[in-house]
């Protein structure tokens, strides 16, 4: 089990093909915030296995595309 689970089960709900998120939301689903790295560090939404939060959204079957993270927000596209 991971703690980043429930941004897996939340994006295995999803219909849609692209979803806009922003950190907060993220957060949100999680029920945590995200480690200071993930508004510093491009390399945090990296979509490489092995890192247990792109685990989540790769093993849901989606990447992560447009990366802002002055803005702090990204779009999750399905794979």
């Amino acid at each position: 089990m991971s703690k980043y689970d429930p941004l897996f089960n939340w994006l295995k709900e999803q219909s849609a093909n692209r979803i806009p998120a922003t950190f907060g939301q993220i957060a949100s689903i999680l029920g945590f915030d995200l480690p200071k790295s993930s508004t510093t560090l491009p390399q945090w939404w990296a979509n490489h296995l092995g890192h247990t939060q792109a685990t989540a959204w790769l093993d849901a079957g989606f990447r992560t595309e447009n990366v802002d993270l002055v803005a702090e927000t990204l779009v999750f596209v399905r794979s």
